[in-house]
């Protein structure tokens, strides 16, 4: 490590439960994993941030003129980010050469484009010299990526990359979170190579939801999303289209799953087995309830499940990127199978969250 050096890394994220949810302000449990974006970046002479985004064989320039700087495409995070400095009153002169790579899939649904900016607002922090906790580093980042473009996600991302571990987060004011402690182990992210338009389709899901759930309360004007129980709801679901009733469902069994599963890893006699088995749930009103899912990514389930993984999801939006496999006794032959079905496939463990180091 050159002397001077800063170095930080943020990682990648699996949603284990509550896919599609934390928008609509319900809680989810997710994981930081073993894929990272990282960020170097020494001092130089000129007052520039000069970014070598090395796996986009891109180059970024922000001057130090300490005002806002204008966005030259769409999502463009780093002057986001920085712009959210500024705007706080903060100023920096002293230049710096950063170089940004990472070993995420992008574009996969784990997070990458969120590590990017938990990482970018850290750097940020600590050059400004600012002490930010986790929790303000993840509200920054969603105001970067999301409130700043006007774009559809939640704050799961943003708070499983800046604090790291097994979290239940749950995503109403004040966004709080508890770690899950038991120790899990065996997880196989396994890539489809299908490419997806995150932004795109968590927008157009967001909006048949949200419409979704607009129609039902025209029919029951006491639903709460939040509250009301399927059994509550079955009443009304003949009132409504056949696609509207799927989407309610799919949210209302979520949300239960999602407590399920909390119950689960909070047990001193936790059960692989059980897990893998409400994961497959999961992944089963992803896939036929609100249809995101793709043939390829069946595929891969199929042959991760007949390679011995305990269960399956669908990783992040959907619509092609990862899938998760939990397969704790059989990681080695589930990524071969994985591989062999023309995924590529990453063994992963639950990593920390997004950390600094500075040389002397």
């Amino acid at each position: 490590m050159p002397a001077h050096e800063i170095q930080i890394t943020a990682p990648g994220r699996i949603c284990l439960f509550g896919e599609h949810q934390d928008y609509l302000k319900l809680p989810v449990i997710s994981a930081a994993i073993s894929l990272f974006i990282k960020i170097k970046a020494i001092k130089t002479e000129d007052r520039n941030l000069t970014i070598d985004l090395v796996d986009l064989n891109q180059q970024e320039v922000i001057p130090l003129q300490n005002r806002e700087v204008q966005y030259l495409y769409s999502r463009d995070y780093l002057r986001s980010a920085y712009n959210l400095f500024i705007r706080k009153g903060y100023r920096l002169n002293q230049g710096y050469k950063c170089e940004i790579s990472g070993n995420i899939p992008i574009n996969a649904g784990c997070g990458s484009s969120s590590a990017l900016i938990i990482a970018w607002i850290t750097f940020l922090a600590h050059i400004f010299k600012v002490e930010l906790a986790p929790t303000i580093i993840a509200d920054l980042g969603h105001q970067a990526e999301v409130d700043e473009f006007r774009e559809a996600g939640g704050r799961m991302d943003h708070y499983t990359s800046a604090l790291g571990g097994l979290l239940y987060i749950i995503t109403t004011p004040p966004y709080e979170y508890e770690p899950l402690t038991v120790p899990l182990s065996g997880f196989v992210l396994g890539d489809s190579l299908e490419r997806k338009n995150t932004v795109a389709d968590l927008a157009r899901i967001k909006e048949q939801v949200l419409i979704s759930l607009s129609e039902m309360r025209r029919k029951y004007e006491d639903f709460d999303l939040k509250t009301t129980s399927l059994l509550e709801l079955t009443p009304y679901l003949s009132l409504v289209f056949p696609e509207i009733s799927k989407k309610i469902t799919a949210n209302l069994m979520s949300r239960d799953l999602t407590q399920k599963a909390k119950a689960l890893l909070s047990e001193s006699d936790f059960s692989p087995a059980a897990l893998g088995e409400l994961l497959d749930v999961h992944h089963k009103l992803l896939a036929q309830k609100l249809g995101i899912s793709t043939p390829k990514i069946e595929e891969l389930i199929t042959v991760a499940k007949n390679a011995g993984a305990l269960g399956c999801k669908i990783n992040g939006s959907g619509f092609g990127g990862c899938m998760i496999a939990y397969a704790p006794d059989a990681t080695e032959e589930v990524a071969k199978a994985i591989e062999e079905a023309g995924g590529k496939a990453y063994l992963v463990s639950i990593s920390d969250g997004c950390k600094i180091i500075e040389s002397k």
